[in-house]
């Protein structure tokens, strides 16, 4: 059986280029493909989610936690509303 694999390790994976016109693509070293679209593993939180209302945010320790402006709520896991 197969282990997930992280962030990191799928990031591995990605190389970032430019192409002559200055428009930046990525490769997959694994499928040998590229694409103009940025992978979900250098997307943020938020950018993964496309859900406006909730931030992810990190305490002075580091630690994340996620915040919604609208209802003024904040949670240590993400919400269930945006899996």
């Amino acid at each position: 059986m197969d282990h997930p694999v992280t962030l990191e390790e799928e990031r591995k994976v990605w190389t970032i280029h430019q192409s002559v016109n200055g428009t930046t693509y990525y490769y997959n070293r694994a499928t040998k493909k590229s694409q103009y679209e940025m992978p979900e593993c250098f997307k943020t939180t938020e950018e993964v989610l496309e859900h406006p209302d909730w931030k992810e945010y990190r305490t002075a320790e580091g630690k994340k936690f996620y915040y919604n402006a609208t209802n003024r709520k904040s949670c240590w896991q993400l919400p269930n509303e945006v899996k």
